[in-house]
């Protein structure tokens, strides 16, 4: 007995990742009997997502659309993208649907292009217990379990909503349904050690609270408060990535206030906590917090250039120690140096993306100084309009001068010859980023027979042919 006993304290000892799994059957909610004030918008979901599903479903596998679009389609928001999770292990799923491939190591996944789209197959996962221990067994992320296990494990209550669309129903394991039916963003277990195996999820959480009229339940908010010191940890691609999100939905000013409150904008962006502090007016406003209300107020998805744009301008006030908007010369932003570290270092962003901020502010410098050449002269002015920072530097000049309060009858003048930007045809590269890209159609050189898709041709190679029925 004791014998037994001594092998078991090491793993009493531990703290828990998340709670033991309900004894009960899960809820299952037709979204035709929702509760009261909760929707769900079936039609919004892609055609290839139901399809996808149903083809696993239909060669016996529970499969279930997951995720952060089931959220979003309960609150009445656009996803984004589309996630499954299913019972089927990879290979399973990689021989069942065609032109799918393995991803990850760690973490492995599937990957399915359809129509442009990437959509992702997740194995459902558990936690890693005594026994795999014992048998020394680490595989990463990749210990695969039951869908009531994989809900368990996720962060928030209102991520672990699973919809099965062939049934027309919600699984809820979590009681997630009725925190978002009483607007409350909870930790699924200890919200202090879900934060130390993940310090990304103090961003998660402090964006997901800026949800109309959402809160932070307390222990979480006093978990962030704690642990915001973690987030110093988390690589700088994650963090960037986490900030470019918190900027989408107008949203950005409620994220940053939130985070420089509870402690973790000091932690990921020391120079942009400290502007949420100066600039004060009579009213209690500041300057930064008046740019980010432009940028939500003109800018539902600013892409990588606007969003980290403002908030580089905001560094470079700083350090002039100006309390008014700054005109930038692009050569001096260019030879700045410790411009250069603060760009790779602390934003992360790439080449490309830092030489098209500082062509914006030097455009932006042009057009907004009155006293520029190019506002007394028409062939000048004309000259301005044929370069490829023109309209980015009147969408910034916009911002600016709604959060300066400046009189908008130059930049009107401005806006008037803003010239609409064509739409190129998808070619799997990214405009920013960097690189060739990855996923379908990255460095795949359209022929004469391409008209408008990318997937005409197979993406992925393959050994052999399924003989299973595609998925409608």
């Amino acid at each position: 007995m004791k014998d037994h006993l001594s092998k078991l304290l090491p793993f009493l000892k531990k703290p828990y990742a998340c709670p033991k799994e309900s004894p009960g059957k899960p809820r299952r909610v037709s979204i035709k009997a929702l509760p009261k004030g909760l929707d769900f918008p079936a039609r919004s979901i892609s055609k290839h997502a139901v399809g996808i599903t149903a083809h696993l479903q239909r060669n016996g596998h529970e499969t279930y659309i997951v995720g952060g679009c089931v959220r979003d389609l309960l609150l009445g928001r656009k996803p984004k993208d589309f996630d499954i999770g299913t019972v089927a292990w990879p290979k399973t799923v990689r021989s069942l649907i065609r032109y799918s491939r393995i991803i990850g190591r760690r973490f492995r996944l599937v990957h399915v292009p359809r129509d442009q789209e990437i959509y992702e197959i997740a194995t459902f996962r558990r936690e890693k217990n005594e026994r795999d221990e014992e048998k020394g067994r680490d595989l990463g992320e990749n210990y695969y379990g039951t869908s009531e296990q994989d809900a368990w494990r996720r962060d928030f209550t209102v991520n672990a909503i699973f919809y099965d669309p062939i049934a027309e129903e919600l699984v809820d394991f979590v009681g997630g349904l009725k925190d978002i039916q009483k607007k409350v963003i909870r930790s699924i277990g200890d919200p202090v050690y879900r934060f130390r195996e993940d310090p990304v999820r103090i961003l998660r959480a402090i964006r997901f609270s800026s949800f109309p009229d959402f809160k932070l339940e307390k222990s979480l908010k006093e978990a962030i408060r704690q642990e915001s010191h973690v987030l110093a940890q988390v690589p700088k691609p994650r963090v960037r990535e986490e900030m470019l999100k918190m900027m989408k939905y107008r949203e950005s000013t409620q994220n940053f206030s939130k985070a420089q409150e509870l402690g973790a904008l000091e932690v990921i962006h020391p120079d942009l906590n400290a502007h949420w502090k100066i600039y004060r007016n009579t009213k209690g406003d500041n300057f930064a917090t008046r740019l980010f209300k432009a940028l939500d107020k003109h800018h539902e998805f600013p892409d990588p250039v606007i969003g980290f744009g403002v908030q580089l301008y905001l560094i470079l006030m700083g350090q002039a120690e100006a309390h008014k908007p700054i005109f930038l010369n692009y050569k001096e932003l260019k030879e700045d140096e410790v411009l250069l570290r603060y760009c790779m270092d602390v934003l992360f962003l790439s080449n490309l993306e830092r030489e098209t901020i500082y062509s914006m502010f030097d455009m932006f410098s042009r057009i907004a100084n009155p006293d520029h050449p190019a506002n007394k002269n028409d062939k000048k002015r004309e000259r301005l309009t044929q370069l490829r920072s023109f309209n980015r530097g009147v969408q910034f000049f916009e911002l600016v001068t709604e959060a300066e309060g400046w009189d908008p009858a130059l930049l009107e003048e401005w806006k008037k010859l803003v010239k609409p930007v064509a739409k190129r045809a998808h070619s799997g590269r990214r405009e920013f980023g960097g690189g060739r890209g990855r996923g379908p159609g990255a460095g795949h050189r359209r022929g004469p027979n391409d008209k408008g898709s990318d997937f005409k041709r197979r993406p992925y190679p393959r050994k052999t042919e399924s003989k299973s029925s595609s998925e409608s």
